[in-house]
């Protein structure tokens, strides 16, 4: 028997919030990470599954790890610390927008992270909560692996994360 499982936005941001804020994360950060599983789910990524499996991973996460590990210019490369993307994905967003308003692009690549896949989510998701610098600006957010062309089909472990304005 195939059983499907609804639930609501509502539960799914409790259930998400209550696994994120069993952990050593502080508690304001762990409630920017709530809605990552469904939108995760939506994308056909990892979603409710990953973090049921990745929940251990969640109590010991620690975003204070997270570093910029080089910056030149624009062009940033963001050490995750071996933490899940989920936990990486906010801090790299905001050095985008940083990035964005600096020098009218950024690229970030993003090195040590755990489900580089779910990375995947800063093109909408970045999108949703940038939505303010392209209402500006205008721009797109390219998702790349800086070795083999397009984040889906990348093996390595770099992750090349740029928004760009557009010219308007």
């Amino acid at each position: 028997m195939n059983a499907v499982l609804q639930i609501k936005p509502r539960e799914m941001r409790m259930m998400s919030e209550r696994i994120f804020s069993l952990g050593q994360m502080p508690k304001g950060f762990a409630l920017t990470l709530t809605d990552l599983p469904m939108y995760s789910q939506m994308q056909g990524l990892g979603g409710f599954a990953l973090m049921e499996q990745r929940q251990a991973d969640f109590l010991h996460a620690d975003p204070r790890a997270l570093r910029v590990a080089a910056e030149a210019g624009p062009d940033v490369t963001f050490d995750a610390a071996g933490q899940h993307a989920w936990v990486a994905l906010p801090s790299v967003l905001d050095l985008l927008g940083e990035g964005c308003a600096r020098f009218g692009r950024a690229c970030v690549t993003v090195i040590d992270v755990k489900d580089r896949k779910e990375l995947e989510l800063a093109a909408g998701l970045g999108l949703r909560l940038a939505h303010k610098w392209l209402k500006k600006w205008g721009g797109n957010l390219v998702v790349q692996n800086r070795h083999e062309g397009f984040f889906r089909r990348c093996a390595g472990t770099e992750i090349r994360i740029s928004l760009r304005r557009l010219s308007s």
